[in-house]
């Protein structure tokens, strides 16, 4: 057998064991929210591949000058030594000399930074379009051209290259990263925490990002040893937040902000209740909601909506920041802010990362009172995994990934 048919084989056997895995990921995800989100998983698959062939058009330039960027530009392309899969944290790229820098454009702010820093990028519309498509029709030659063409891209890599993703679930981040698993030698995969891993039942935590990355970098040691029940075969290292923290002055008037956690969470009635009592309470006080939040929100937290962005609200004074599980709690935490934590479960005794104090939903009175009587915030120790520059915090993550490849050796 020819190696070109070898190849083609290889690609087909890559995209048919993808694709089952998305199978399992999405039906893991829907078995997950069951009874919690109002949102079924699985049936929105279909408007999502329909808002792909609804853009096919738009996007046929892009797909043309992908085939330029491709033929024209391997020699550079092989030189590459990052490659990162959307740019969801810019901040990692910092300090990375750009020919070095390949980006996996997910839409035009990707295109716009790489093109204004002079960087060369690929746009991924066209391989999760033709990944949905397998998924959802069963046609799966496109896909596998798809994946035949960069794995010649990716066989031409002769020196250690890096890819970097903040998921491993989502279609081009599986296309990319059941890629590079075929050159392990060159390739290192790596899986950069976005988000906060919470305390789950062993039998109902059905699937979690990072599980299918040799090397995942990671917040802190209390979230490694969240992961480590639920991720067995990989690397836990530790990086710290995939951003820069905001720096605190000492002290500050007090400022009250209430967090949401997810979309179709069921904790707005909390809120609402707890937003009446800090009210009574002459509190003054915003609501935050979380970026997939798309629920009908009741007029009191609707009126208190809090737009800025997450590096203004964690810079400056110290602030109080109250909610459920969310990531913004636990940056703000690790940034030296007060952090109250609401728990539904009585026998949960504490949050599953570090907060100040933890309560009850019933408990909200209470939780007022101790608010009530702070009319100054002082500034919490930092945590250490957020000292330093982010730059310098990645390229001893990356040390650390060559380390521990070497001692397996």
């Amino acid at each position: 057998m020819r190696k070109e048919e070898k190849n083609v084989l290889i690609t087909k056997d890559i995209c048919e064991k993808m694709i089952a895995d998305y199978d399992t990921v999405l039906k893991r995800y829907s078995r997950l929210f069951e009874g919690i989100f109002d949102k079924d998983w699985i049936s929105q698959i279909p408007i999502a591949f329909q808002t792909n062939r609804d853009a096919w058009l738009k996007r046929f330039i892009i797909n043309m000058f992908n085939a330029s960027v491709l033929l024209k530009k391997k020699r550079k392309l092989i030189n590459i030594k990052y490659i990162f899969v959307g740019l969801r944290y810019k901040e990692l790229l910092s300090g990375l000399p750009n020919d070095e820098i390949l980006i996996i454009a997910r839409g035009k702010s990707d295109m716009a930074y790489a093109l204004k820093n002079n960087i060369t990028f690929i746009f991924s519309q066209s391989i999760t379009y033709y990944f949905l498509r397998a998924y959802l029709e069963g046609k799966q030659a496109k896909l596998e051209n798809e994946m035949y063409k960069f794995f010649k891209l990716f066989s031409l890599q002769q020196k250690i290259c890096y890819l970097i993703l903040t998921s491993d679930t989502k279609p081009d981040e599986m296309f990319f990263s059941s890629l590079a698993c075929q050159f392990s030698s060159i390739f290192r995969l790596l899986c950069v925490q976005h988000g906060i891993y919470n305390n789950f039942e062993d039998d109902k935590f059905l699937v979690v990002d990072g599980e299918r990355t040799p090397f995942n970098l990671i917040y802190n040691e209390s979230q490694r040893e969240i992961m480590s029940r639920y991720i067995k075969d990989s690397e836990l290292l530790i990086m710290g937040p995939p951003w820069n923290l905001p720096c605190v002055i000492p002290e500050g008037d007090r400022e009250v902000i209430l967090v949401g956690t997810d979309e179709g969470s069921p904790f707005s009635d909390i809120f609402q209740e707890l937003s009446r009592l800090l009210k009574a309470n002459k509190i003054d006080h915003t609501y935050r909601p979380h970026p997939a939040d798309n629920n009908i929100l009741p007029d009191d937290l609707l009126n208190a909506i809090d737009a800025r962005s997450k590096e203004d609200l964690l810079s400056g004074k110290p602030k109080i920041f109250i909610g459920f599980i969310s990531t913004l709690l636990f940056e703000a935490y690790m940034g030296g802010h007060t952090v109250y934590s609401i728990v539904l479960d009585k026998q949960i005794a504490r949050c599953s990362f570090d907060v100040d104090v933890c309560f009850h939903a019933d408990e909200l009175s209470v939780l007022c009172g101790i608010i009530a009587g702070q009319s100054v915030i002082n500034k919490k120790s930092r945590d250490q995994n957020t000292i330093g520059p982010l730059s310098e915090r990645f390229m001893k993550a990356i040390s650390d990934v060559e380390h521990v490849i070497s001692k397996k050796q």
